[in-house]
């Protein structure tokens, strides 16, 4: 079983951006635009398997009530 988080909202899948400074660095301002800019692709990263819990540590807490576990 292969999975992967797909957004509720877009429909596209998150794959974290590689060699990027965090989200953190932007402050407040638009930082959800700037997370969905560059974490959201049309393939996004495929997991061997994925719990509630580990999508909240991957994606983080602020964001991840806004993806859901699709199995591929």
């Amino acid at each position: 079983m292969a999975v992967k988080f797909k957004h509720k909202e877009t429909g596209l899948f998150f794959c974290k951006a590689k060699g990027l400074s965090t989200d953190k660095s932007y402050g407040e301002y638009k930082s959800r635009e700037r997370f969905l800019n560059r974490h959201l692709s049309k393939r996004g990263r495929i997991y061997e398997s994925a719990t509630e819990k580990q999508k909240v540590d991957w994606i983080g807490k602020t964001y991840a009530d806004e993806f859901e576990i699709v199995e591929v």
